[in-house]
């Protein structure tokens, strides 16, 4: 297990947008290695949270430290420089490049050389055959599964001690789903430290994540226990 310091601390927080707070004084804190699910309905505020820790919504209290530094005034790509990724909600990709270009691209962002890239990109292919077989088709014509996954892919390009995952089975098939819950599992059993949201707590219990916080807690201003 690779340690990344202290982990994330996130104190009294509250964060919303458009000029409504969502969530008032979130306090969460993930050791290095450990996995945090989300749970709650749409709408309650679980990305607010994670685009918080990102750097893409920002607090009108609290703090935010990683590592035992105070992100405040990071941007997302400082953030994600520093070790934290955010796996969206929506599969966003370059529906025109293929998958390979798209993980040549990602690596390359992260300043690696071009034989770093080529080596990177096949550790890719080594945890993902599916992307391996689909290397050379442009990401527009993947199902939703593939792209989750080569999402996932680009997500790991940066080495994350924290990766942030909003959604990930959204809209799809229960196959598709089970085959992504084996992929965070094995990213979990690694010591990938993840903070992850979903609607379904039986969806995070299926991961095999360490514990799962109610996050409606935070808009009703009652203190209740992790599970």
């Amino acid at each position: 297990m690779t340690d990344y310091g202290q982990g994330l601390e996130v104190r009294a927080v509250s964060v919303g947008h458009a000029g409504a707070t969502v969530l008032h004084g979130i306090e969460l804190d993930v050791r290095p290695g450990e996995s945090v699910g989300l749970v709650g309905p749409n709408g309650v505020g679980k990305s607010t949270l994670l685009w918080a820790i990102a750097g893409l919504l920002t607090p009108s209290q609290g703090t935010i430290r990683f590592g035992g530094t105070d992100l405040a005034g990071y941007p997302p790509e400082r953030r994600r420089r520093v070790g934290i990724a955010l796996l969206a909600e929506g599969r966003r990709i370059f529906p025109s490049l293929t998958v390979h270009e798209t993980l040549t691209l990602a690596h390359r962002s992260m300043g690696l050389s071009r034989a770093q890239t080529r080596d990177a990109v096949a550790q890719c292919y080594e945890r993902f055959p599916s992307l391996a077989r689909r290397h050379a088709i442009s990401a527009a014509l993947m199902s939703g599964g593939e792209q989750q996954m080569l999402c996932m892919a680009v997500a790991l390009a940066s080495s994350p001690g924290l990766l942030l995952v909003d959604e990930p089975f959204m809209g799809l098939a229960p196959a598709v789903t089970a085959s992504l819950i084996d992929h965070f599992g094995n990213l979990v059993r690694a010591g990938v430290a993840m903070v992850m949201a979903d609607e379904s707590r039986t969806t995070l219990q299926r991961v095999g994540l360490d514990r799962i916080i109610d996050i409606t807690k935070f808009r009703s201003g009652t203190r209740q226990g992790d599970d």
